[in-house]
């Protein structure tokens, strides 16, 4: 029985009955007639509250009561009333109605009349703005304005090229004295037709018969730009940071998310894990905002930047593989941590894998030989440095620490926090480890390079060393904590990882403090190229 039934067969019992009720009284009669016993009194009370029903306290009872003619005196009320309201609005549309009609006479033949005549004057109006726009310009190349702002760029853009020609000297002197013996070779340099025409520097006279095409390409450091690139490493960026910011704050939720065994009581591990995977995702956030810089700087076909993508991809290729390993084989990764894995490690993979095909930098070959160098540079550095000398001592390291953390995750989590809690926390600390052989060992040996050229005070590697100094606060409290709160016996490799990331700091410290060196010039853009 619905509602509005029982609402019909508890007002038929008044108006039957024509007699005066308590609640017993009606629910024992209710009931008789199929209402449900526990619901005749909210159905009496809407009845009263729609004013259908009276109810009156005599005593301690309630009394209720409904007779036939009161209801149809409400209706007739209602009716006449609608009747009234129906009457006004009638004779409101009418009077509406003629003052409408009355309106239209008279006025259609002057409304039309006024818009033919504006129509008309727009027409010549759009006439005189063609023929206005035409003869301006003719008069374009005279523009006074654009005239005095190409004069003022002027000196600007004939200092910043003199200025380069310089370095490029330098540059040839530099191979001279370091390549003794090789003479022919570095003079052969001179046949290069960029060297030849900038060979014998640039004169006020070289820009008199420059025009608007002159200064398209010029503009372009290394030549390959990718629309949209630096918004998407921006993106990456920040998708990194979020992602951190989850891994700090809300370590035991993501357990719970990510792993499908879940723990009866919180295990320490779980968040000394997430936070050292924060570090990581920070340092990877400060990655993607470098490779947005050199995007910007249309350097997206240079070593440097190959190099960070290279780290940027494997590492998120092998996140990915971990992720599949512990969802299919391993059977402990829950489908939403496959989800929310992906959502952070799959840009990560597939923005540098695109820059890298167009690029033509994509391959292993460039990891193994950017390894290789590193070990040379540390045998045999071509010039010393204390920041250069750690960055390559880090990145061996790195790759080092890596490797071992990837393929013994129980046994390095056993060297350093003495135990490890079963499979869950080994998917975690691979992740850890997948970062230090890739991630890590790439901008270390970034930063080796830069340093050997005396270019750390520039704004790449400067983006690159805060995010080490960031990660490097997180493995420095976390292992540190452990050092000093516990005893180390049969943990060796954390003291080792704890002298590590203390070596991070300072060499990101020392990088972060790099000034240029005397005789260096540093590039300053041209008026139309902004700030980058």
């Amino acid at each position: 029985m619905s509602a509005e039934d029982k609402r019909k067969t508890l007002l038929a019992i008044f108006h039957e009955t024509k007699d005066v009720f308590v609640l017993k009284d009606v629910e024992k009669i209710g009931a008789k007639r199929g209402v449900v016993l526990q619901s005749i009194k909210d159905v009496l009370q809407t009845l009263v509250d729609d004013d259908l029903v009276h109810m009156e306290k005599i005593g301690s009872s309630n009394y209720f009561w409904s007779f036939p003619s009161e209801a149809a005196v409400k209706l007739q009320v209602e009716i006449t009333k609608l009747e009234t309201q129906l009457e006004e609005r009638s004779q409101e549309a009418k009077s509406l109605g003629a003052q409408l009609e009355s309106k239209k006479v008279g006025n259609t033949d002057t409304v039309q009349e006024e818009r033919s005549c504006l129509v008309r004057r727009l027409a010549e109006l759009d006439e005189k703005l063609a023929a206005s726009s035409a003869e301006l310009r003719q008069y374009a190349a005279s523009d006074p304005e654009r005239y005095e702002a190409l004069k003022q760029a002027t000196p600007v853009a004939i200092d910043s090229a003199n200025r380069w020609i310089d370095n490029l000297h330098a540059l040839h002197d530099w191979l001279r004295k370091k390549f003794q013996g090789m003479d022919t070779q570095v003079t052969n340099l001179d046949n290069w037709p960029e060297m030849a025409q900038v060979s014998t520097g640039v004169t006020t006279s070289s820009f008199a018969g420059s025009g608007p095409a002159a200064d398209q390409d010029d503009r372009t450091i290394a030549g390959l730009h990718i629309p949209g690139s630096s918004t998407l490493y921006t993106l990456l960026s920040l998708l990194q940071l979020v992602a951190g910011i989850a891994a700090l704050i809300a370590p035991y939720r993501l357990t719970d998310i990510f792993f499908k065994h879940h723990i009866i009581a919180p295990d320490l591990l779980y968040e000394e894990l997430w936070r050292l995977l924060a570090g990581v995702l920070f340092a990877g956030a400060a990655t993607a905002y470098a490779l947005k810089v050199t995007s910007d700087r249309q350097l997206l076909a240079e070593p440097l930047t190959q190099r960070l993508q290279l780290g940027f991809v494997w590492f998120a290729l092998v996140a990915l593989v971990l992720h599949l390993v512990y969802l299919l084989f391993i059977k402990t990764l829950t489908w939403w941590g496959l989800l929310l894995g992906a959502a952070v490690v799959a840009p990560t993979l597939l923005l540098p894998v695109v820059h890298l095909s167009l690029s033509g930098g994509f391959g292993l070959a460039a990891t193994i030989h950017g390894f290789r160098t590193g070990l040379g540079n540390l045998v045999h550095p071509r010039s010393f440095s204390v920041a250069g000398f750690l960055y390559t001592l880090l990145t061996v390291a790195f790759t080092v620490v890596g490797f071992l953390i990837v393929i013994l995750p129980k046994r390095t989590l056993d060297w350093t926090y003495g135990y490890h809690a079963g499979k869950n926390p080994s998917f975690l600390w691979q992740w850890v480890g997948a970062a230090f052989f890739f991630l890590f060992s790439a901008i270390t040996y970034t930063l080796t390079e830069r340093s050997v050229v005396g270019r750390l005070h520039t704004t790449v590697p400067k983006v690159l060393n805060v995010g080490l100094l960031v990660a490097s606060l997180f493995f420095i409290l976390d292992f540190g904590t452990l050092i000093f709160n516990s005893p180390i016996a049969g943990r060796w490799l954390l003291p080792v990882l704890f002298g590590h990331w203390v070596l991070v700091l300072l060499a990101s410290i020392l990088g972060l403090s790099a000034s240029p060196p005397a005789t260096a010039y540093e590039y300053e853009p041209l008026l139309g190229e902004g700030q980058v």
